[in-house]
């Protein structure tokens, strides 16, 4: 919703360049950011369901604290990587 925001906002300032800038860089947020977590989310989602229907629940919040860890080491890197682009 923010990016549909800013995308309004910057295409009432009649600058295509801008306007082009400000898409551009939300289209490489959700490519490397966005996508890449959800996967790992995805992954989540399907291995707690398969322990919680084994009726393991400790299993279930091991791999949650896992995959928060796994999460935190994959942004790290992409934080550092769009903080270095212009």
């Amino acid at each position: 919703m923010i990016e549909s925001v800013n995308l309004i906002v910057v295409g009432h300032l009649n600058d295509e360049y801008t306007l082009a800038a400000v898409a551009l860089g939300h289209n490489i947020v959700i490519m490397l950011i966005l996508s890449t977590i959800m996967g790992t989310n995805s992954a989540l989602e399907t291995h707690v369901a398969h322990a919680y229907g084994a009726g393991q629940f400790r299993l279930c919040g091991e791999i949650l604290n896992r995959t928060r860890f796994i999460l935190l080491m994959m942004l790290i890197p992409l934080t550092l990587i769009l903080s270095q682009a212009e």
